[in-house]
């Protein structure tokens, strides 16, 4: 008789994971996911599927799992990609309390950075109040254009270190990012258990409606 095979922390997680969704049975699938997000810290994934279960009414596909979780990490680290509102702000603040002849201020993201690098920083000031509908497209196609390069990096990265034998983390982030996210955890997991219990609670009162 065949010994059976012990299934890993990753596979259980993500049993779990597709049981909520009512796909359990899609073991073959669940092997995959496995396989594609193996080099994911288990304490991180688990995190980012509470999340997902939480905010997803469809299976989320692989891709959806990284990026929620590149912005958990990035929530805890403080290194997530901030929108592009966010980054305007910053950017429209930065020309109030500067001056065209100064270094421009230290940008929160290298992604701003370079949006503002690449439009110029004296032509910021230049700009009248009838052309900064134009200049801020021009710069968010900058900035979306550096997001994009920076997120395709990451993966490359990964990709080409994994076929090179090395054990590349799918999600980079300090060693103590464990502990960093730990409150977010909890309070997730919190809030996981607090659905559970409601929801039968609702069902039966459903019933007797």
């Amino acid at each position: 008789m065949a010994e059976k095979k012990t299934k890993s922390r990753h596979y259980n997680a993500l049993e779990y994971f597709f049981l909520l969704y009512g796909q359990e049975k899609e073991t073959r699938r669940i092997e995959a996911y496995e396989l594609k997000l193996q080099n994911i810290p288990i304490d991180v994934l688990k995190a980012v599927l509470n999340k997902l279960v939480l905010t997803n009414k469809f299976l989320p596909s692989i891709a959806e799992i990284v990026e929620a979780g590149r912005n958990l990490m990035g929530e805890a680290n403080g290194t997530r990609t901030k929108t592009w509102a966010e980054a305007k702000e910053e950017i429209k603040k930065g020309v109030e309390n500067g001056y065209p002849t100064e270094q421009p201020p230290k940008w929160s993201t290298p992604e701003i950075a370079y949006a503002v690098k690449v439009f110029g920083w004296r032509e910021l000031f230049e700009v009248t109040v009838e052309g900064q509908g134009t200049a801020y497209a021009q710069l968010r196609r900058y900035y979306e254009d550096a997001c994009a390069r920076s997120q395709e990096k990451a993966i490359n990265d990964f990709v080409l270190d994994t076929a090179k034998g090395k054990n590349g983390n799918l999600l980079q982030g300090p060693d103590s990012i464990s502990e960093r996210l730990q409150e977010p955890i909890q309070q997730i997991t919190r809030a996981m258990d607090l659905n559970a219990a409601i929801e039968p609670k609702r069902k039966k009162e459903e019933v007797r409606e």
